[in-house]
């Protein structure tokens, strides 16, 4: 499964979950600069911003990452802005998370690691994201996601839907709880 594909099977989810929450793709990525008659880019915002209950917002960027970890934490300016923008919106009262899908991983002893997803809350008093912060770390290890993150089910909606979708809502309202205690 690519990246595309991911965010694509989360939009089908907040689609059948309509009643629930309002979920849509994070805008627009470059702005025109009238003075110089110029498109200049906006630093990456996460992949997509919702809103639930009484108008409590939630933001997340799906990634699906095939290796032992997701890499790359601090090696662009686009990575750290989003990664900054995710941790403040959290401090605010915002669940905000990285939802991650492993894909399997077999090795050459025939070892698997099986398919996963996790999300990977941004709370800044979080260890790891202080360690990433501050460049001791530029990567979250599967088993990383494993011992912070919270596991996402994939479940149908409907007993009609053939094809189970990852149940990223779960996480969000486990987040909100985590962030009113």
């Amino acid at each position: 499964m690519k990246g595309k594909e991911f965010e694509s099977l989360c939009k089908d989810r907040a689609k059948k979950e309509k009643d629930l929450y309002h979920m849509r793709p994070y805008g627009v990525k470059a702005v025109f600069e009238s003075l110089t008659h110029q498109w200049r880019p906006v630093y990456s915002n996460p992949d997509f911003e919702g809103i639930f209950g009484r108008g409590r917002q939630f933001v997340f960027d799906a990634k699906v990452i095939s290796g032992s970890k997701l890499d790359h934490m601090n090696d662009s300016a686009s990575k750290v802005n989003q990664r900054e923008f995710m941790l403040h919106r959290w401090a605010l009262g915002c669940p905000a998370f990285f939802l991650v899908h492993c894909v399997e991983r077999t090795f050459i002893k025939k070892e698997t690691q099986p398919e996963q997803t996790w999300a990977m809350p941004c709370d800044p008093d979080m260890d790891i994201w202080k360690s990433i912060a501050s460049e001791k770390k530029s990567s979250i290890s599967r088993d990383e996601l494993e011992e912070f993150g919270s596991k996402v089910t994939w479940d149908t909606v409907n007993p009609a839907d053939r094809n189970p979708l990852p149940d990223f809502f779960s996480a969000v309202l486990e987040f909100a709880k985590k962030i009113d205690k």
